[in-house]
């Protein structure tokens, strides 16, 4: 009787699925993964957002849709052109544009 049960797990053991099984499998873990994260990572940005006083989920019905994303990106902007402006001082009066590294 116990050799049965030993020769039953044994095969039960060797079953594997096919090669393409597995990759199938691999590829759907990896993806709820990474959709998990990316979606970790937009609430992290909507609640910086949130305590920045910034209320884009009042204007915009899908803050990381395309109007909200344009939103959030020419606010960024205007703040690093902020900061260009401070670092770089005054433009050159004959337009040409001049880079430093900001370090």
């Amino acid at each position: 009787m116990d050799c049965k049960i030993a020769s039953l797990w044994t095969r039960a053991c060797e079953l594997h699925p096919p090669r393409n099984i597995r990759y199938m499998r691999d590829l759907t873990r990896t993806r709820k993964k990474l959709t998990g994260e990316r979606t970790c990572q937009k609430n992290r940005i909507h609640k910086i957002l949130q305590d920045a006083n910034v209320k884009l989920s009042s204007v915009a019905t899908d803050v990381f849709g395309v109007s909200g994303k344009a939103m959030i990106l020419c606010s960024l902007w205007r703040r690093m052109n902020d900061v260009v402006k401070a670092v770089l001082g005054a433009p050159p009066a004959d337009g040409t544009v001049i880079v430093k590294q900001v370090l």
